[in-house]
């Protein structure tokens, strides 16, 4: 099954008379993937120093793809800046690789058991 981000709207959106408080975006699919590729362009500096282009058009087009609720984009404009920026943190999120279960976590601590005494201090050495 596909994965879904919701977002939620507390100002609501109106379409037809009826109020919808959250935006919901599917993950793209193969297909949508193999007609639109990447979001982002990379590039290379004269310098050797590589970049990347955000394609507007493609992010754009992953937005009207991935919609599934309000089915009326034209009405995600009542959002204004807040909720665009989240609808395309959303869609750039899917193209973000998760990380592996065998690398460890950003958080998680740098030392090892090993590397900590019983009462909690820093092991130390003695130069000799």
């Amino acid at each position: 099954m596909a994965k879904e981000i919701r977002i939620p709207v507390p100002e609501g959106l109106v379409a037809h008379g009826v109020v919808t408080h959250e935006v919901i975006l599917k993950e793209p699919t193969y297909e949508d993937y193999l007609d639109l590729g990447e979001i982002t362009t990379l590039g290379k500096a004269p310098d050797g120093t590589l970049f990347s282009v955000q394609n507007s058009e493609v992010l754009r087009s992953y937005i009207a793809k991935c919609l599934v609720h309000p089915k009326d984009p034209i009405i995600l404009g009542q959002g204004g800046l807040k909720l665009a920026r989240a609808i395309k943190g959303a869609v750039q999120g899917f193209f973000q690789d998760e990380p592996s279960k065998d690398e460890p976590s950003p958080t998680s601590p740098t030392t090892s058991s090993s590397d900590v005494e019983k009462d909690g201090s820093a092991p130390t050495t003695s130069a000799g």
